[in-house]
């Protein structure tokens, strides 16, 4: 009888603690798209520490970069205070448009990257704990992680290079992946 009270009110006490001793609490905020005219079939380039990134072809003449912030925090304020902390900076030099994800030292911030790029421009993609995606594309590839997946499906030919140290790497329309 006693062992079964002590058991119930362990019980009860780690139930109280439990938010005090898990993940956290999670704050999502949305980065606004923001709209590139170009010229030419255009260049990217995205710079992400952790997250997911996703390059998709889009129509000619723009590049458009949208992306979602996904911070954890121990409570509410600690959540939004990391969250603007971390930052999104999109910054574009005649058609080559540049996309640098921020999270300050010891963050807790992912990143959800989505870029439309005319099916023919230039692609470079680096990026530390994150996926990267890119799909329907046909011009030069050059993306990088150090751990997650790539995964590439093109729309024509094109000129891939792909890598990932911890991570696989899915592709379709016929590449050939080799190792190193």
């Amino acid at each position: 009888m006693l062992w079964r009270f002590c058991g119930t009110a362990l019980a009860g006490l780690l139930l109280l603690a439990g938010p005090a001793l898990g993940a956290g609490v999670e704050h999502t905020v949305d980065w606004l798209p923001r709209v590139f005219p170009i010229h030419s079939t255009g260049e990217v380039e995205v710079h992400v520490s952790t997250g997911r990134v996703h390059v998709v072809a889009g129509p000619e003449g723009r590049i458009v970069v949208s992306a979602s912030l996904r911070t954890v925090g121990r409570d509410v304020e600690s959540a939004k205070q990391t969250s603007r902390a971390s930052r999104v900076v999109a910054t574009a030099e005649g058609d080559k448009v540049r996309v640098d994800c921020e999270d300050p030292p010891h963050g807790s911030t992912s990143f959800d990257v989505r870029v439309e790029v005319p099916p023919h421009a230039q692609v470079r993609v680096r990026a530390g704990h994150a996926a990267i995606e890119a799909a329907q594309l046909a011009g030069p590839l050059d993306l990088s992680a150090k751990s997650g997946s790539v995964q590439v499906t093109l729309a024509g030919p094109a000129t891939v290079h792909a890598e990932t140290h911890g991570g696989k790497i899915d592709q379709d329309l016929g590449l050939q992946a080799v190792g190193r």
